[in-house]
């Protein structure tokens, strides 16, 4: 019997489905990618002898101080977005799936050299964005 005291219980099933659990793995994949690229690139800044190179490990034509730096704003920008992420932010959904695309492109061009690892990537890349594109208002809406 429906009375007047159940009129403020919603009934509705909720709006939330379990994609917005692959919103907050990308959220805290792209802190912790953020946290990591921050430390790579101090580490670059202030000891560069960390870094071995080889004659097959010079793959990119930059200086460790150069590529400390890339890292280090990277990685702060990587960091941003990810903890705006958190909040639903329609700017940071773009910048997540912006990056998320990018990482998909880089891992594509290394397949060859690592393809069993290049292949997960890049199936939780496609994951990632498929969850915050489709699925993003619902994070947005319930944050």
């Amino acid at each position: 019997m429906y009375t007047s005291a159940d009129e403020d219980v919603d009934l509705r099933p909720s709006e939330v489905s379990a994609w917005v659990g692959w919103i907050l793995f990308a959220a805290i994949a792209l802190v912790l990618a953020g946290i990591f690229d921050i430390i790579w690139g101090i580490v670059a800044l202030a000891r560069d002898e960390v870094f071995v190179a080889g004659p097959r490990a010079n793959v990119i034509n930059l200086d460790y101080t150069t590529w400390g730096w890339i890292n280090l704003i990277f990685g702060i920008v990587v960091l941003i977005v990810g903890m705006a992420l958190f909040t639903g932010s329609i700017v940071a959904s773009i910048a997540a799936i912006a990056i998320a695309v990018g990482q998909a492109v880089l891992n594509l061009l290394v397949i060859g050299a690592y393809p069993v690892w290049s292949v997960i990537v890049i199936t939780l890349d496609v994951l990632v964005i498929y969850a915050i594109a489709v699925h993003g208002h619902e994070l947005r809406d319930n944050a």
